[in-house]
């Protein structure tokens, strides 16, 4: 249910919050206890795009299929579960990388890329951004094509 807080209760305890219209009604009931977080951004697309499109640059040539990791969704699963047991005070054991705003996405994207990629596996990714510049240069031709297809016709 998303809403709007209109007042604040002078002692800073209490607050009255208008629920949108384009919810349903509010269906709570007056003494019920109830959980209030912010409303945060989510992570942009962009950052998504470049997320996915790093993991396939991993696995297609930065050498994790060496190591045994054959598809980026298969590697999404294994980082998130070492995050977990390596950030468990950050990561806790329903995390999901859905849920992170911009700014979450990007310390968990420099966690991935440095602790993961570079210091576990072993993984030099500065060639992934210069192939992300061609990548670019690439989509302004074929502003349909994947990074995968780029990546094949490479």
């Amino acid at each position: 249910m998303i809403g709007n807080i209109t007042l604040i209760a002078e002692d800073k305890r209490g607050f009255y919050v208008e629920i949108d219209r384009a919810e349903a009604p509010c269906k709570w009931k007056a003494g019920e206890r109830v959980s209030v977080d912010r409303k945060r951004a989510k992570r942009s697309k962009k950052q998504n795009s470049l997320y996915w499109a790093y993991l396939t640059w991993c696995v297609l040539r930065g050498g994790l299929r060496e190591l045994g990791h054959w598809s980026e969704d298969a590697v999404h699963e294994d980082i998130k579960a070492w995050a977990k047991a390596t950030h468990p005070h950050v990561y806790q054991s329903d995390f999901s990388t859905t849920d992170l705003n911009k700014v979450g996405m990007g310390e968990y994207f420099e966690i991935v890329n440095f602790e993961y990629m570079i210091g576990v596996c072993e993984i030099n990714t500065a060639p992934f951004w210069e192939t992300l510049d061609r990548f670019h240069e690439w989509q302004e031709y074929h502003p349909d094509g994947s990074f995968r297809e780029f990546l094949d016709a490479a």
